[in-house]
C-alpha cells in the first residue's frame, strides 16, 4: 500500500499488489478528503492503522481503512514538508514535524 497527497487537497491510497495484474498502480478505495490546500506529505504509522497528512496549516490523523479523520491539529509551521511517526512514552502516537528547528512533536493518545 502506498499513500500520496496532491494539489487536489486529498490523500489517495494505491494498491501496489494489483500493479502486477494491471501494469500500473490501482486506486484503493475512496480518497480521504478534508484538507483545504495542497497535501505535501503523508506518513503511515509503523504499527497502527493510522496515516498522517499535512499541509494546509494542519496535521490530520486518519484511520486509513475507514478513511475517517480522527484528529485535526494545528501545524506549528507551514508548509510542513516532512513528517515522521512513532509510538512514544505514555502516548500511543507521536508526530514529529521535521521542518521546525528544533523539531516539534505532537502527541496523540
Amino acid at each position: 500500500m502506498i499513500a500520496s497527497g496532491g494539489d487536489d487537497h486529498t490523500v489517495a491510497l494505491w494498491d501496489m499488489s494489483r500493479c502486477i495484474a494491471h501494469g500500473q498502480p490501482q486506486p484503493y478505495g475512496a480518497r480521504m478528503q478534508g484538507h483545504t490546500d495542497y497535501v505535501r506529505t503523508v506518513q503511515f504509522h509503523p504499527t497502527l492503522r493510522w496515516l498522517v497528512s499535512a499541509d494546509d496549516m494542519t496535521v490530520r490523523i486518519w484511520h486509513w481503512p475507514s478513511r475517517v479523520c480522527i484528529a485535526r491539529l494545528a501545524a506549528p509551521v507551514s508548509p510542513v514538508s516532512l513528517l515522521s511517526t512513532a509510538s512514544c512514552r505514555s502516548l500511543r502516537f507521536c508526530v514529529n514535524i521535521c521542518d521546525v528547528a528544533p523539531n516539534s512533536q505532537i502527541g496523540f493518545d
